[in-house]
């Protein structure tokens, strides 16, 4: 098995108003939790601003990509979301499924603010709450853009199927 960290990580930092982030390598359903909880627990301090940069970021999964619309929504107070550094790939997945109009998307090179950056270490998460987030990740990418459910319909049903199977399992 690859370690999470071996794919890819995310770097953050914040200050009263910003979240900053660097996505490392591949922006992943095994790297995605930690990064998500931090913007919850920034969000609940009042912060609505966050800073993507992707110039180390090698590509983006559909469960990472529905974290990124769960950041810019919030908790119906959405947030400013700018994403920077893209490359050619990520800008056209991050087009393609829709979510481009969720975000400001910087063209050109733009360096993060000179501040030390921290990696985020893994979080305990159960097989159920696993799919449980990948769930309501892929949830929302169909809700911002209905077209899609052509694209992740399957694999809805599926993860719904497996935790249905898994609470009736847990009840009875």
């Amino acid at each position: 098995m690859v370690n999470w960290s071996d794919r890819g990580h995310v770097l953050v930092t914040r200050d009263k108003e910003v979240v900053y982030a660097q996505i490392v390598g591949l922006g992943n359903m095994n790297n995605c939790a930690p990064f998500q909880e931090y913007t919850i627990r920034a969000r609940r301090n009042g912060v609505r601003n966050f800073v993507l940069d992707f110039s180390k970021c090698d590509g983006l999964d559909s469960t990472f990509l529905g974290v990124l619309v769960s950041i810019a929504l919030g908790d119906g107070e959405p947030s400013q979301v700018v994403v920077i550094n893209l490359s050619e790939s990520v800008q056209r997945t991050i087009d393609e499924i829709g979510i481009d109009r969720l975000m400001t998307v910087h063209c050109g090179a733009t360096a993060l603010p000179e501040i030390p950056l921290q990696q985020l270490q893994p979080i305990e998460e159960s097989d159920i709450q696993h799919a449980e987030r990948m769930l309501a990740a892929h949830e929302l990418l169909c809700q911002v853009e209905p077209k899609n459910l052509d694209q992740f319909g399957a694999f809805l049903s599926m993860l719904r199927s497996e935790l249905d199977s898994g609470n009736q399992r847990r009840s009875g």
